[in-house]
């Protein structure tokens, strides 16, 4: 049996460099999907030769992060989560900063820019301790019902459908296999598509809303 030693003699060169086992490496992979879009539509990596304005890609991640944060998880034009594309924007703009092919067209900077965090923190302090007893918060998982009862199933024969149904409705929100579109849950298991209502729609209206919306047949179950 051989020896284990205590730690490879390239360790101490490596541990100096910069690391990219820090990196999550399924985030950096969906990055590149939302690179790839763009990719297909202006050619890759066109920043480095077109150049780039800062308060374009500035409005741009911060459209996505607001769209977020009102609760919409995907970008219904791209079918990526929002919150990607913003990454995606923030990488384009720094790496059109580094190659320096980027217009800085931010605003003058402010006479303050050096304490206003600061100054806002300290009277955040002071409201905490005015109102030290925090009401809880109404978050989408507090507000929005989950309570469920009854299931509607409705069974497609083609797969193609149901990828044309969820390309054919911006309003869809998807998290893996789960879809979130108004006070419906809907989950998708590869055979047919599972619709739950909630505690305030009757399975009847349920049905039949799925059936106007979507064009399809729902079979009860």
């Amino acid at each position: 049996m051989s020896e284990t030693k205590p730690t490879n003699p390239k360790d101490a060169v490596g541990i100096k460099k910069y690391p990219m086992h820090v990196l999550p490496q399924q985030v950096l992979a969906e990055i590149g999907l939302a690179l790839m879009e763009g990719a297909r539509k202006y050619g890759a990596y066109n920043w480095r030769v077109a150049g780039v304005r800062n308060s374009v890609y500035f409005d741009a991640a911060m459209r996505h992060m607001q769209s977020w944060w009102e609760g919409q998880d995907i970008d219904p034009d791209s079918g990526v989560h929002h919150l990607v594309k913003a990454l995606a924007c923030l990488l384009v703009i720094r790496d059109a900063q580094l190659q320096g092919m980027f217009t800085d067209d931010r605003p003058p900077s402010s006479i303050r820019k050096d304490t206003w965090v600061s100054e806002l923190n300290a009277q955040a302090a002071q409201l905490i301790e005015r109102y030290p007893e925090c009401k809880a918060p109404n978050t989408i998982e507090s507000v929005e019902p989950h309570d469920v009862t009854g299931t509607v199933v409705c069974y497609f024969d083609d797969p193609a459908l149901h990828q044309q149904l969820l390309d054919g409705q911006a309003e869809l929100r998807h998290f893996g296999n789960v879809v979130l579109d108004g006070d419906a849950i809907k989950e998708y298991d590869g055979s047919g598509l599972v619709v739950r209502e909630t505690t305030h729609q009757s399975k009847e209206d349920a049905i039949r809303e799925c059936e106007q919306r979507y064009g399809v047949v729902f079979s009860d179950t």
